[in-house]
């Protein structure tokens, strides 16, 4: 246990390594912000697969620059570090609020982009920003951005106050980050109103009919070894009432032989074996406040009650305050299983929970509604409801959104900047992020033998303390003003 002088040490190391560079306030800037005029760029489920070290197209040259030398030497430069949702590119130019910027995505065989005089934020993408290969030192006027919408499952070091505070700009699931996402797998209103539930009566009929016999509950997943434990919850689950469960995870059920593929999961085949149950297991890979995937709408979508674990805070965002069961609601699972008996007995009751299906003025989480229409991007990308971006194909995509977030931001320090050498004014004070941008709790630790099959531990604690550690160590080399953190000095630190 670390005494009150080290953890204080410790703390003021990390203020100060934030310090050494001057970063903006959020004057007059919301999180609504509209108008980019830059043309939309996709992020596939490919390019994220890339290794994290190196852009998109590996050792492929970047592109030639449509922009004017003139131009690409007077505006700011904004440059992808790490994993890029762009091709490598000598730059393009973004016009958002405030001005532009020159949007560059380091490739991994050149020089650094980030030593140039122009260069002045370094974008990075939670998943693929590893530690060991930050930008390197870090000069005064850079501002680091992060956009992370995962949970601390694939990086648990923005978990930390030492890990999140190395940013100026955060665009993360928390609605306190400056660009949030908390909402990005949610296309609009329309996404939950849709597609029409099956009548409870028919759904009856799955249930007792000999040709079906289904349960009244779901379970779908085929990653088993999952921070929130569903496999350990569900299998106590099981103890006291019954569960289909389709996927790899606990499975007792097959799908039909079409739908046994991760393509199949956006086909309206697999979507109507869904829609015939009354729950759906919905446990997230994280339990943080405000992160809520297509885990907790896709039921929605569908007319099936989920059972939800995730966000602790996901009251705050269901379309009405009695539509989807939550796991801290209950005291165990023997507590669960009673009520959904209870609601599988009641037909009554159970309409209760899809009365937000009758149109918009049935959905009470006025929230919901202005948080979806104020967002100044559009939502994921939803394979199997492309046609619900219609009306927001006005607005980028996130990342387009993040990068004129970063832009405005970089502009509105420049201007502070100037009008402290040229007019006198207090210096820009820094600005840094804190954990109310991320800030996920540390994980439960269970036994979960079912699913490892072997009886050890896992123990995703490990994984968040890990992250601690490696948020602590980048602090340490920033303060030593460290030119790589791969350094044999520093690999120790980052092990």
């Amino acid at each position: 246990m670390m005494n009150t002088w080290t953890v204080l040490v410790i703390s003021g190391a990390v203020l100060a390594a934030a310090m050494l560079f001057m970063c903006t306030r959020d004057d007059g800037i919301n999180n609504t912000d509209s108008g980019y005029t830059v043309e939309s760029v996709g992020w596939d489920a490919e390019s994220r697969a890339q290794d994290a070290d190196s852009t998109s197209t590996g050792d492929a040259e970047p592109a030639e620059s449509q922009v004017p030398e003139e131009r690409m030497n007077k505006l700011p430069w904004l440059v992808w570090h790490g994993m890029s949702p762009t091709d490598p590119s000598k730059g393009h130019e973004i016009s958002c609020l405030r001005g532009s910027c020159i949007v560059k995505s380091q490739h991994a065989q050149h020089a650094p982009m980030y030593l140039n005089d122009n260069t002045r934020a370094l974008l990075m993408y939670g998943s693929g920003s590893k530690p060991e290969a930050a930008p390197l030192p870090r000069l005064k006027h850079h501002m680091w951005a992060l956009l992370h919408e995962e949970s601390p499952k694939n990086n648990a070091m923005y978990s930390h106050d030492a890990g999140i505070s190395l940013f100026n700009i955060t665009s993360t699931f928390r609605q306190a980050s400056d660009l949030p996402l908390t909402l990005q797998y949610l296309p609009n209103l329309d996404y939950l109103l849709s597609a029409a539930p099956v009548p409870v009566e028919q759904k009856n009929i799955y249930r007792n009919d000999e040709r079906h016999k289904l349960a009244a509950v779901a379970y779908i997943q085929s990653t088993c070894i999952n921070p929130s434990y569903r496999d350990t919850y569900v299998k106590k689950l099981m103890e006291h009432i019954p569960v289909d469960a389709l996927g790899e995870c606990l499975n007792n059920r097959k799908l039909p032989e079409e739908y046994q593929t991760p393509h199949a999961m956006f086909q309206q085949g697999f979507y109507d074996v869904l829609r015939k149950y009354k729950f759906i297991i919905a446990f997230e890979n994280g339990i943080c406040d405000d992160y809520i995937t297509e885990k907790l709408w896709r039921p929605l979508h569908l007319g099936t009650v989920p059972i939800y674990r995730g966000a602790p805070n996901v009251n705050e965002w269901l379309p009405t305050h009695r539509s989807a069961l939550v796991y801290d609601e209950f005291e165990n699972p023997a507590a669960l299983a009673d009520y959904i008996k209870y609601l599988d007995s009641n037909d009554t009751a159970y309409r209760e929970y899809l009365e937000y299906k009758k149109g918009p003025e049935y959905i009470t989480n006025e929230k919901l509604k202005s948080s979806l229409e104020d967002r100044p991007y559009s939502a994921a990308n939803f394979e199997e409801n492309a046609s619900l971006f219609d009306e927001l194909s006005s607005k980028p995509n996130f990342i387009v959104a993040f990068e004129c977030k970063v832009c405005d931001r970089v502009i509105e320090r420049q201007q502070l900047e100037r009008k402290h050498s040229e007019e006198g004014l207090p210096a820009p004070s820094p600005w840094i992020a804190d954990s109310s941008h991320y800030g996920c709790p540390p994980p439960e630790e269970w036994r979960d033998e079912f699913a490892l099959g072997n009886g050890d531990v896992l123990d995703w604690r490990v994984d968040y303390d890990r992250g601690k550690r490696h948020a602590d160590a980048l602090t340490r080399l920033i303060l030593a003003n460290a030119t790589h953190a791969s350094q044999s000095h520093a690999s120790s630190w980052l092990s």
